[in-house]
């Protein structure tokens, strides 16, 4: 579903659905480009690192948001192993 928003493809949403994007829909669609645009750029994300305990992560929504200790017993799990 990410993809529809990256590629800004909202016709292919729905087969046979002309959906129209509302203006989250675009905001959100701009971030992810941009993001991207600056991972292929920089070979870097802005926003938190992973810090082992912390688990950062950034909610993409309309205002998009960061946080911390989004699924811990599972990236503790991880942390284990990697």
């Amino acid at each position: 579903l990410e993809l529809v928003y990256l590629f800004a493809n909202f016709e292919t949403l729905f087969e046979g659905f002309a959906y129209r994007p509302n203006p989250s829909d675009l905001e959100i669609s701009l971030s992810l480009q941009q993001t991207w645009s600056s991972f292929a750029a920089t070979g870097g994300f802005a926003g938190p690192s992973y810090v082992a305990g912390d688990d950062p992560y950034r909610e993409l929504d309309v205002p998009s948001s960061e946080g911390a200790g989004l699924r811990t017993e599972q990236c503790d799990f991880w942390d284990q192993w990697l």
